[in-house]
């Protein structure tokens, strides 16, 4: 499964909410583009076959705790 953000109901526009793929097995990669502000804590977490994240911001955004989370 390959995650591209899009808006949608897991997702508002420029913000991945807390847990939003939390323990999701089958995602493998993403892309986070330049528009996103901020990734919610644990959102991530638990996607044990994630192996390639592709982002794209010019500069810092709000990455809370935990986001990468095992």
């Amino acid at each position: 499964m390959v995650l591209s953000y899009l808006s949608g109901s897991a997702l508002t526009s420029k913000n991945m909410i807390f847990e939003v793929f939390y323990s999701c097995d089958a995602l493998q990669k993403i892309y986070i583009p330049y528009r996103t502000e901020t990734i919610g804590s644990q959102a991530f977490a638990g996607c044990i076959s994630l192996s390639d994240v592709t982002v794209e911001w010019e500069q810092p955004i709000g990455i809370q705790e935990d986001v990468f989370w095992d």
